[in-house]
């Protein structure tokens, strides 16, 4: 077939726009004289090094605009039948893992070429091959673990692609490491190993048809076709309470301003993709009831009298709204980050987290103190720019986290390691950018990043990608740019990183600086652990015979999610013991009496023997130990 007429001119990288240049230049000089391709080359490749980086913009930025071009044309490029477009490359997917004969090959190969030089490459190879055979199998053994660890590896970064929704470069993953084990399963002798290694085949290979059956379906929605929603959305089921909700669309408002006149404006509705707001409210203005009800979520929402009654006793002024002004950004980009804004529908408060007084007096004053005295935090009395909360899973890091954005009048951005991670090359970065920028729109603010060793491990480690690497400058850059209540500003406009981690030494040391406030959230003392106790059985009724400070010194060690697991173990023991033995017709036939019996001594001491602490003593001299080198209190 031959070359397609219509097909977009390929793009030109820096060095073709020079090499064309030059040979442009000699036909001035020399329109009759023949060139030499291969001595003209290697003239301009020696130029080419000699030149300086100012020299060389030019071209690069002649290859930039070309690249635009080419990626314009493609997009709307249809090729002809029999043809398929180029599928994207990820650049930053490594390359698919040696087999143990390849890394054998890697170790020997400069020794075979020095010991015989004038070999060919062919040569070269079947010398290797022949050793490789007349090596004997416990010499095999070390480059076959090597060979089967970087298997591994393989394996579990196209499991990280598929999570990320990478599903084209996560195939590739798959294919190479299910060809891999197909390969080593034929030169197995051992049949017991070997039905071993066909099964971990078959379940790759079925975690591979997964993810092609999720190409193909997203592919599916490509095609212009309409679909039908038949079906009402369900209700909203029970949330459970230790699990951070979805966020919903906020309201971004602006300072109330007083005004001496009293004017009554018509609301004006406007709406944007995932975000609702409303227009300027005047003082004592009257509910204005439109002919239709608004339905939205399925519910009529009633008219707030008393708080517009509070707001005109107050004399709240017209409230302006406040929305950012995302040019020159992605608009999918701004609302995915609208989105992670939380300011409402949190209920956790400083009373609902027991202990951790040290932790809660650190983030009032990180927080609340520069809001309420804005003239006193100035200079070098500025708020913190980052606070870092370490700790074991489950001390309540991320219930300090709600609790900030549920007591503190800020705009809260909720940030994890998904929301700025982009399969797209360099939008990461513009991600990051895009959060500070808007952060400090709507500033004051708070940005908490759960788990944020997850993004911004040490950099320089062999297993780091240049992705990753500039996604961390980028968020390094930014938080420097991040600051409190200057001289020059408004006091008002501060912006801080709240950051949670459960492995503090695997934080970049560039970044760990920028934390200035580094905490430890300790497992709950013994005052602690009987005021979780309280709070996790209010709900529920407690027997006589319950002694909670006795439980408390049974359950040292425990961390406070292992604490509400007993507490939820002991809860449901009476249910347990009431449901035995009886067919599921009289289950349901149960009255909510019956089932409603409160929680004895006896059932914490049966769920204590069921759930064990989830962490160790080694674990805690860990935190301790670095606390003790980088801590910041």
């Amino acid at each position: 077939m031959g070359k397609d007429p219509t097909k977009p001119r390929g793009k030109m990288s820096s060095y073709a726009y020079f090499v064309q240049t030059c040979r442009e230049e000699h036909k001035k000089k020399h329109p009759e004289a023949t060139v030499n391709f291969s001595e003209f080359s290697k003239k301009c490749s020696e130029r080419w090094k000699t030149m300086s980086a100012k020299e060389k913009g030019k071209f690069e930025d002649m290859a930039k605009l070309d690249k635009v071009r080419y990626e314009r044309e493609m997009k709307n490029y249809i090729p002809p039948k029999g043809e398929k477009k180029k599928r994207f490359k990820d650049p930053n997917a490594p390359k698919r893992p040696p087999s143990a004969f390849f890394i054998f090959c890697a170790e020997f190969r400069p020794k075979v070429k020095e010991e015989t030089p004038g070999l060919s490459i062919g040569d070269v190879a079947k010398k290797l091959g022949e050793m490789w055979n007349k090596t004997s199998s416990e010499e095999k053994q070390p480059y076959e673990k090597k060979a089967a660890k970087l298997k591994e590896k393989y394996e579990k970064k196209g499991r990280e692609y598929a999570l990320l929704g990478n599903y084209d470069s996560s195939m590739v993953y798959y294919q190479g490491v299910i060809q891999q084990i197909h390969k080593h399963c034929l030169s197995l002798r051992d049949p017991a190993l070997k039905v071993k290694w066909q099964q971990v085949r078959q379940e790759l290979a079925e975690e591979y048809e997964q993810v092609k059956s999720i190409v193909n379906t997203l592919e599916s929605f490509k095609v212009d076709k309409p679909v039908d929603f038949p079906n009402p959305l369900p209700e909203e089921s029970p949330r459970d309470p230790d699990v951070w909700p979805p966020p919903t669309p906020a309201e971004h408002r602006g300072p109330a301003q007083v005004k001496k006149p009293v004017t009554v404006s018509k609301p004006q509705r406007k709406e944007s993709p995932g975000m609702q707001h409303r227009g300027p409210v005047g003082r004592g203005q009257p509910n204005v009831k439109s002919d239709r009800p608004n339905t939205r979520d399925g519910r009529v929402n009633k008219p707030k009298e008393e708080k517009s009654k509070k707001n005109a006793q107050e004399g709240v002024g017209d409230v302006e709204q406040r929305k950012f002004d995302g040019t020159g950004y992605d608009s999918d980009l701004v609302d995915a980050l609208e989105r992670d804004i939380v300011s409402r529908n949190l209920n956790i408060h400083w009373d609902d987290i027991a202990d951790l007084e040290d932790a809660k007096k650190l983030l009032r004053e990180a927080v609340v103190l520069p809001m309420w005295m804005p003239d006193f935090f100035k200079g070098i009395r500025r708020p913190w720019k980052g606070v870092l909360m370490v700790g074991p899973p489950g001390t309540g890091k991320t219930m300090l986290a709600k609790a900030v954005a549920t007591e503190c009048g800020t705009t809260f951005f909720n940030v994890s390691s998904s929301t700025l991670t982009s399969k797209y090359r360099g939008e990461s970065e513009k991600l990051v950018r895009l959060l500070f920028e808007m952060a400090r729109f709507y500033a004051p603010t708070t940005i908490f990043i759960d788990e944020i060793d997850s993004m911004c491990g040490r950099r320089g480690t062999s297993d780091e990608h240049e992705a990753s690497r500039r996604v961390k400058s980028e968020l390094l850059v930014q938080m420097d740019g991040v600051g409190g209540a200057q001289e020059s500003d408004d006091p008002s406009k501060m912006v801080m990183v709240l950051a949670a981690t459960n492995f503090p030494w695997d934080i970049d040391e560039a970044l760990r600086r920028r934390l200035e406030k580094r905490i430890y959230i300790p497992l709950p003392t013994a005052k602690g652990r009987a005021e979780l106790l309280k709070i996790n059985l209010r709900e529920v009724e407690v027997a006589s015979d319950v002694d909670l400070t006795l439980i408390a010194e049974k359950i040292e060690g425990y961390s406070g999610a292992d604490i509400t697991i007993v507490c939820r173990d002991a809860s449901m023991m009476a249910m347990r013991r009431r449901i035995q033995g009886l067919s599921p017709e009289e289950i349901r036939a149960l009255s909510k009496d019956e089932l409603q019996m409160p929680v004895t001594m006896e059932d914490f001491e049966l769920a204590l023997k069921k759930i064990s602490k989830s962490v160790s003593a080694a674990d805690l001299e860990k935190y301790e130990s670095w606390m003790s080198e980088f801590g910041s209190v």
